[in-house]
């Protein structure tokens, strides 16, 4: 026989979640990367249908974004930096 499943307390539903609207102090600093980080991804995966070139674009940035903000938690966000790429 299989046990039912219940959970130590009832689930509450009218707790207040907040959420914060605020800009972290990073965030400009990775914004002003951007553009050059997805203009370096786009020409790496030129040779790519547009599909995978565009799931390609977004997995970068997904990455750089998580290697970034590790950066920021190890106090060296000053040495980020974005690739130069000739267009």
């Amino acid at each position: 026989m299989i046990a039912e499943f219940k959970p130590s307390k009832p689930p509450t539903r009218n707790r207040k979640r907040t959420r914060s609207n605020k800009i972290p102090a990073w965030h400009p600093q990775y914004m002003a990367m951007l553009p050059a980080i997805v203009r370096h991804a786009r020409i790496a995966s030129r040779d790519l249908d547009a599909e995978a070139r565009e799931e390609f674009v977004q997995e970068v940035v997904a990455n750089t974004l998580a290697a970034f903000v590790r950066l920021v938690a190890l106090d060296k966000a000053d040495i980020a930096y974005a690739p130069h790429v000739e267009p």
